[in-house]
């Protein structure tokens, strides 16, 4: 756990943690610190809120990278499947795999709107029902 520390005089000393929560406003609130698959420390801040809601506005941040995850995993690119291939085809996404190197299979938005939208646009209606206001 992070210590904080508070500037008197010249000098920094250790406060309790409770004091990061001085500046919130009165209600209930929820503050989520995570780890994402990449690596990278997210935090999301909730609040006000309706004490029932916690523990759903609490598994959101959890549930957005798991529905993330499984989106990109399904929507890996290996090979156009809807129709035969033609010559040429097959010739330029051989030239696409070699070009994109790695990245070739990682799912791209060529139009409409792309999966992290999806998953905004539902977490969003979730919100919205919940009485969520952002």
């Amino acid at each position: 756990m992070t210590t904080l520390f508070e500037k008197r005089g010249n000098r920094y000393h250790p406060v309790r943690d409770t004091a990061a929560c001085d500046g919130l406003g009165l209600g209930s609130h929820v503050v989520t610190v995570m780890k994402t698959e990449d690596g990278c420390t997210l935090t999301s801040y909730r609040g006000p809120i309706i004490p029932a809601f916690a523990s759903v506005l609490a598994a959101i941040p959890f549930a957005r990278e798991a529905m993330l995850s499984a989106m990109v995993a399904a929507n890996r690119i290996e090979r156009p499947t809807n129709r035969t291939m033609t010559a040429k085809q097959k010739r330029a996404w051989a030239a696409y795999k070699v070009v994109m190197a790695e990245d070739a299979e990682v799912p791209m938005c060529f139009e409409g709107v792309s999966m992290h939208d999806v998953v905004d646009a539902g977490i969003k209606a979730l919100e919205a029902q919940m009485g969520v206001v952002k």
